[in-house]
């Protein structure tokens, strides 16, 4: 059985300059054999939440995964605690799916905070998160 996986992120891949990290990771994760991703759910960081929706479906287009969805979340840390498509998208599948959910969160943490706010103690119910982290001095 395929994990289910979320994966929040804040994407810049073909953007000049920018990193392809998250790119790169949710190219994997849609390839992966082992794992079936929920939908994308896009935060701001490397990019503003807007270009990161177009970077997100860009690369789902590319990808031939048009299918994937992708939910726009928080615009700026300002954010923190306001109700997103993200976290509905993200609370809704903690909520019916207990236990069944594991969440990648690749970019700034503002939707995983902002579903815990709105939902105290869901987070207890994701199955396994797994975070990347490595800014310094930011």
């Amino acid at each position: 059985m395929r994990e289910k996986i979320i994966i929040d992120t804040d994407p810049a891949i073909g953007v000049f300059g920018r990193d392809i990290d998250d790119g790169l990771a949710i190219a994997l994760a849609l390839n992966s054999p082992e794992l079936e991703v929920l939908g994308l759910t896009i935060t701001h960081g490397n990019v503003s939440v807007e270009t990161g929706i177009k970077c997100a479906h860009r690369l789902l287009n590319a990808l031939g995964r048009d299918d994937v969805p992708v939910y726009k979340g928080a615009a700026s840390a300002r954010d923190l605690g306001k109700k997103t498509e993200a976290s509905d998208f993200i609370a809704g599948h903690l909520s019916s799916s207990a236990g069944k959910v594991s969440i990648a969160a690749i970019g700034p943490l503002t939707n995983i905070s902002t579903v815990e706010k709105l939902n105290p103690g869901i987070l207890s119910s994701v199955k396994r998160t797994v975070c990347m982290g490595g800014a310094v001095r930011v």
